[in-house]
């Protein structure tokens, strides 16, 4: 696999065709100008491709910015995710994205610096206890209220009449359900208390309820198994 970091604006009409594919062959009711609109307001594109140049996996970033009892918060939105079923255990473009958040995050020394997603399924929700030590919603630890506030007011940038803040979970106007919900539901390990945790905060998930999360982008914030994947980074710089 082969994934860089690219702008929207450096994606041909053949790349944008391929990717709303992608995204349609997992989600019902997304047009292709709904796709267009959602893209072009992101900043950054993670393209994930096989060795004959097929698209066969992207994701999407946007950065956002707020206040916060006088203090400076920066968020890294991520949109949308997709990643072809055959792919599904490749792990090369993780370190693809991940580098490009800590780095661009340590741009801002000011600031303290979060990871906002939106969780359709259990498998991006699982990325969380992966790769961080401390996320939420977390069903070991409760949400603080500060973390609360920032997550809310994140979301509701994105979608201030779709967010639930007290379920924690977007439900769109017009929703993109899962395109196979039995085969979806039956992936669902059991025995993995993380896939069975996302269920219990987002029992709508297969009709196209998202749920809100968030983790704190620091290298003090990642796990062993985080730091694999992000591998070795340059030295903080400092003034």
């Amino acid at each position: 696999m082969i994934s860089k970091v690219i702008t929207p604006s450096d994606l041909s009409a053949a790349d944008r065709e391929r990717m709303h594919s992608l995204m349609s062959n997992h989600f019902s009711n997304i047009s292709q100008a709904q796709f267009e609109q959602d893209l072009a307001e992101k900043d950054w594109v993670v393209i994930i491709k096989s060795d004959d140049d097929t698209i066969q996996g992207f994701t999407t970033l946007k950065q956002l910015e707020l206040e916060d009892e006088g203090k400076r918060v920066v968020g890294f939105y991520s949109g949308d995710t997709i990643l072809s079923p055959e792919y599904w255990g490749e792990r090369g473009w993780l370190t693809t994205w991940s580098r490009h958040v800590f780095l661009s995050a340590e741009k801002h020394p000011d600031a303290t610096c979060y990871w906002i997603l939106l969780t359709a399924t259990h498998r991006t929700y699982q990325f969380l206890p992966a790769f961080f030590q401390e996320y939420y919603p977390d069903a070991d630890h409760p949400t603080g209220p500060r973390e609360k506030r920032i997550l809310d007011t994140f979301v509701r940038m994105k979608f201030p009449r779709e967010y639930d803040a007290d379920r924690g979970v977007v439900t769109l106007l017009d929703a993109t359900p899962v395109r196979f919900p039995e085969a979806v539901e039956a992936a669902v390990p059991l025995d993995d208390k993380y896939a069975q945790r996302f269920v219990e905060f987002n029992p709508g998930y297969l009709n196209g309820d998202f749920l809100a999360c968030m983790t704190r982008i620091h290298r003090d914030n990642v796990t062993r198994l985080g730091w694999r994947v992000l591998g070795d980074l340059p030295p903080i710089e400092t003034a």
